[in-house]
Parts: structure tokens; sequence; C-alpha cells
């Protein structure tokens, strides 16, 4: 017991720094060991960036001491207490970005730092009309959980290679304000010869594929008949989940280019642009509007080249009462071991889609 403490506290003290209120995490981000966590305290920190200078190391960005879950319906009042991150007002173009293999933000608040009312104002007494907004950009996999943003969030996920899935999720987070875009999830720009012609079979197939994959990372297929799942080489997957959006002055939500996105229980209050590159599954979202119409609360399919299209709903075989009656007792007592080890799990989220299934 007292060896196993030991050594969780030196691990502790290589892998984990804790930054001091007000301190710039631009240095200690240089510094850290890779795949190390930085913990910010509950006074807050500050973030500078810098032009083609983008943090390159692995990283996980968590308060000093973790937060209690939220309960229902007072999330709002526990995002109070989250310890914020500010961009330093001289960063040039409010932008901070990461490039790197993997990005952990947990529990934070980014934002910009408060105007400082003392140099507010010029010499003539005119005040200031410039002011920077946070533009953070993350081209990796980012893991990013509870945050509230004041800022606009930049995604590019990485390609899947040797058919290892790289999945960025973004779980429980909430755009409260931001004078740009809000989240934007995107891979590259298509790049394609005058003589080049995709055969329309193998993309059907890729993005079939795809899809299957993307379900079997969130959880979404019966386990029984799950069985192995081949992830396709060059696609960039991202799961977005349970988060909400308010006063976004341009995209509360934005996809383009190379992208497979599942969307499930998300509120985007604002403006929402997908388009015809991105191949999106939609669960269950309260508020989404797409081409000037609300989608279905309860809507769970697909979004591709801009046509929605319905998931079937799993079938259920119910046997009749004459049939039931005529099995007796024993029977079906004898039966229900059998059937209980060959039926399929019952799967827990919102919605679940039969993994034959694809669009089109």
């Amino acid at each position: 017991g007292q060896s196993c403490k030991a050594v969780l506290a030196v691990v502790r003290a290589i892998f984990e720094v804790e930054a001091a209120v007000g301190q710039d995490l631009r240095a200690l981000l240089q510094q850290i060991p890779e795949f190390g966590t930085l913990r910010i305290p509950p006074g807050g920190c500050l973030l500078s960036g810098a032009i083609q200078e983008p943090f390159v190391r692995s990283v996980r960005l968590a308060p000093v001491q973790a937060p209690p879950l939220p309960k229902r319906g007072k999330s709002a009042n526990a995002r109070r207490h989250l310890p914020a991150v500010e961009l330093c007002r001289e960063t040039l173009y409010g932008l901070v970005e990461f490039c790197c293999p993997r990005l952990c933000l947990d529990n934070l608040i980014l934002r910009s730092a408060p105007e400082d009312k003392d140099a507010a104002c010029d010499g003539n007494g005119a005040a200031e009309q410039w002011c920077p907004f946070f533009r953070l950009s993350v081209e990796g996999i980012l893991h990013c959980r509870g945050c509230e943003f004041e800022a606009e969030l930049t995604l590019i996920p990485p390609l899947c290679e040797d058919h290892r899935p790289q999945v960025s999720f973004i779980e429980r987070c909430r755009w409260s304000c931001s004078p740009g875009q809000g989240l934007l999830v995107c891979g590259h720009r298509p790049t394609r010869g005058p003589t080049e012609d995709p055969d329309p079979a193998l993309m059907e197939s890729m993005v079939a594929s795809g899809l299957t994959a993307l379900r079997n990372f969130v959880g979404e297929l019966e386990q029984a008949s799950m069985g192995s799942v081949v992830v396709p080489n060059g696609l960039r997957f991202c799961v977005v989940r349970d988060c909400e959006a308010f006063d976004v002055r341009h995209h509360a939500l934005f996809l383009r280019w190379d992208v497979f996105v599942l969307i499930e229980g998300c509120s985007f209050h604002g403006k929402v642009l997908i388009e015809d590159g991105p191949n999106v599954e939609l669960r269950r979202n309260p508020h989404l509007v797409l081409y000037g119409e609300q989608v279905d609360p309860d809507f769970i399919g697909t979004l591709r080249a801009g046509q929605l299209e319905k998931a079937p709903e799993p079938v259920s075989v119910r046997r009749r009462s004459s049939e039931r009656s005529r099995a007796s007792t024993t029977v079906r007592r004898k039966s229900r071991p059998k059937e209980a080890e060959t039926a399929p799990r019952r799967s827990k989220a919102r919605g679940s889609v039969d993994k034959n299934w694809t669009p089109g």
C-alpha cells in the first residue's frame, strides 16, 4: 500500500505540472513531458499563441481538482466554478494552434482575457475598438469534455492509418458566445486531377465502411452480432455528443470536406452549415436547424450530399396469442436460458442502427 502510493507520487511528480495563477502556459506547454498533464489552478491562467509556432506535444489540460459531475438541469451553475484559460490580448489574430498527436481538454473555460480598464483608452481618451477573440485550432486527436467556450474551435481530425481507429470526441461542451465561428470540423480540401474519376461503387463501399466504423466507436452496434470491424484508411472521424451553442455570431456548427461526424443529443441554437463533402450521422438532437427547417428531435439517420435519410426502425417479432397459448410452461422454461444466451445485448444509447444498413 505505502509503496504503491510512493510510486504514484513519483509518477505524478514527473508527468503532472501545476501552473501558477495568472501564469502564461506557453513555456510550460513546451517543457511538459509527452502525454503529461498540466493542472490549471482555480484562479485561471493565460495562454499566448504565435503564428506558425504551434504546440507539438501531446498534453492534457485539466483543473487542479476535478469538479463533481453536474446534476441534470444544473450544468450552467456548475460551469461557473471551472478554471479559465484566457487568451493573452497581445496574441496576433487571437490564434492558438496545437499540432500534436493528442490533446485533451477537461472541464475548462476558454475565453479572451478581460480588457484592462487602464489600457482601454489611448492618449486622446478614445477606447480601443479592435479586440482579439480566442481562436483555438487543433490538428490531431482531440478529447474535449465538459468545457465552456467563449471562443472559436477548429478541429482537423487525423487520417486513420494502418486500420487503427483515431477518433476525436467532443462531449458535454458549451459555446456560450463567440464573435466568430463556434465549432468547425474539417479535413483538407480535396484535390483531384482533370482525368481522375473515382469509382462510384468504391466510394459507396468506403462510405458504408466508414459509417459502420463510426457506429462501432460510439458503441452503437450490438456486441453479439458485431464481429470484427475494418476501419478504412484515409478517413477522419469525430463524435460530438451532448453539446450546445448560444450567441455564436457566424455558424454554431460548421462541417466541411472529408470528415465522418456523428452528432448526438446536441442543441445548436444558431446557424448550422454542413457542406456536401462530410458524411454525418444524426442521433436525437433536441435543436438542430438544417436548410432553414428544424430537424425532428427524434430523428435518427444520415445526412449526405444535403439529403436526410432516416434509418429503418428495428423490427421486433412478436408471437401470436394463439401460438403462445399452445406452448406449455415446461417448454418455455427450458428454452429461456438458451434464448438468453443467443439474444443480442441491448444498446444503452439513445438510438441504435442496424449495422447492415447503409444510406442510399
